[in-house]
């Protein structure tokens, strides 16, 4: 295929109407390189139309690779895009109109003048310069997950709040009359602020230790109480392990799939949970400090849903008073899931779903896709971890990889996750092994879902 040249020809972004020409961005250039197995499509000026459209080029190349289910090649630094195949203009510049009307252009005034920003939950929103509308991306599109993974950069808060500080130091100095103090003078202004910044820093993180202490003596005591409102897991009518192994069969599913440890007198799911004895002490040093709270809450016997409610509280201060119910739900989501789901906490299933159900319910996590999907993305990391865990014996990691599939089916029999969310995050592109083994051992319950599904359909019929 031939090398077109465009020259400087420029378009509207995204068939905007513009007499003026202030929505123009370069047509764009493929240039298909190679030949054989080995042909690709380079992008020659995906920086100067990532520029035009405010977002990183990378984001443009990466979704020219989901849609096209090719792999891409980004290097940001040497400015090299590149799609494995080979593409015709038409085809990527078709590609370009979709990507502008996904993640560029305001669905209220259409106009390309808009912000991505990723929040702290992982919602990626959108402001519109141009009217101030603010929307959400749709959050089941495969490249989010790249985009949450790669925020903007231009979101970096911290040259904005550098900023935003001198400003104020400037306005202070001029307000007290020293805007024309010399340079020694302003020197030791700066270190006398500095120590008292010390001073009181530390202060500060003494009354936040002696807030932290009365919380957790708070949580511990809530943990004693009986709490009559707990959820009812609705794991099954019968748990004893011949009715699991019976249900088992008659949904075609592998019964070494959920080979759990029920014990001789069963297990209690009725929505309590309990302490995790197993839980994954060494990884506390990397853990953010409210996962660490919950650890503890869970290690001291607290209810479940106890701890699910805390994980409420602490996301609702951190993400301040304006933040959204669905974000806090998210991030609460989160947090849960990180406090339970561990490499030592995935030897005992059954112990480990028993407590996860009632916190998840507790965060309200199945009213949010979103949180959802968060949940489904942990059992990519999860099995990270597993991999990196120096004590797993090689012929033991299929094993351990199947509580993938026995969180996942847990989940999904308590109503926690939807088939819809599952099969989003079961069918995305794959980038490293570890996120090829979960899927790998999620495949039986997927496989359960989709032939239960049938059947509900056959029923109806």
């Amino acid at each position: 295929m031939a090398e077109i040249s465009f020259g400087n020809a420029y378009v509207n972004i995204g068939g905007v109407e513009d007499d003026h020409y202030r929505y123009v961005m370069p047509v764009l250039i493929p240039k298909v390189e190679g030949r054989g197995n080995g042909i690709k499509t380079r992008i020659v000026n995906c920086v100067e139309i990532g520029k035009k459209l405010n977002r990183p080029p990378g984001y443009l190349c990466k979704f020219f690779g989901c849609e096209l289910g090719a792999q891409t090649m980004i290097n940001d630094k040497e400015g090299t895009y590149i799609v494995n195949g080979a593409f015709e203009q038409k085809t990527l510049s078709e590609l370009v109109d979709k990507f502008i009307k996904l993640f560029v252009t305001c669905e209220n005034c259409k106009l390309p003048e808009t912000d991505l920003k990723v929040s702290r939950s992982g919602t990626i929103k959108q402001k519109c310069l141009a009217c101030g509308h603010s929307f959400s991306v749709d959050m089941m599109h495969k490249l989010t997950n790249y985009i949450i993974n790669n925020p903007p950069d231009s979101y970096g808060t911290k040259s904005s709040a550098v900023d935003k500080q001198e400003r104020r130091r400037k306005k202070a100095a001029a307000g007290n009359g020293q805007a024309d103090e010399d340079d020694g003078e302003r020197k030791s202004k700066k270190k006398s602020s500095s120590r008292k910044k010390k001073e009181d820093g530390e202060d500060s993180s003494k009354a936040r230790k002696k807030s932290s202490k009365k919380k957790k003596g708070d949580g511990e005591n809530a943990g004693d109480g009986n709490d009559e409102d707990e959820d009812n897991i609705v794991w099954s009518t019968d748990t004893s392990k011949d009715a699991m192994a019976a249900r088992l069969a008659e949904a075609g599913l592998d019964a070494k799939l959920l080979d759990l440890d029920l014990g001789d007198n069963g297990v209690d799911l009725n929505g309590d949970g309990g302490s995790n004895e197993n839980e994954d002490e060494d990884d506390d040093d990397e853990d953010e400090e409210e996962v660490k709270q919950l650890k503890e809450l869970i290690a001291s016997g607290t209810k479940s849903r106890t701890v699910g409610k805390t994980a409420l509280e602490l996301a609702a201060t951190l993400l301040g008073k304006d933040a959204e119910a669905e974000d806090i739900t998210v991030r609460a989501t989160e947090l849960v899931v990180d406090a339970y789901i561990t490499v030592d906490a995935a030897n005992n299933a059954v112990e480990l779903i028993t407590g996860l159900v009632p916190a998840l319910k507790a965060v309200k996590s199945s009213s949010s896709e979103l949180a959802q999907a968060q949940i489904c993305n942990r059992m990519d990391r999860l099995c990270e971890s597993l991999e990196d865990d120096d004590d797993s014996d090689d012929k033991d990691d299929d094993k351990d990889y199947q509580i993938v599939a026995q969180i996942l089916k847990g989940l999904f029999d308590n109503e926690i996750i939807t088939e819809s969310v599952v099969m989003e995050w079961y069918e995305k592109e794959c980038y490293s092994d570890a996120m090829s083994a979960a899927r790998k051992a999620a495949a039986p319950v997927v496989q359960w879902i989709q032939d239960a599904d049938e059947d509900d359909d056959d029923d109806e019929e």
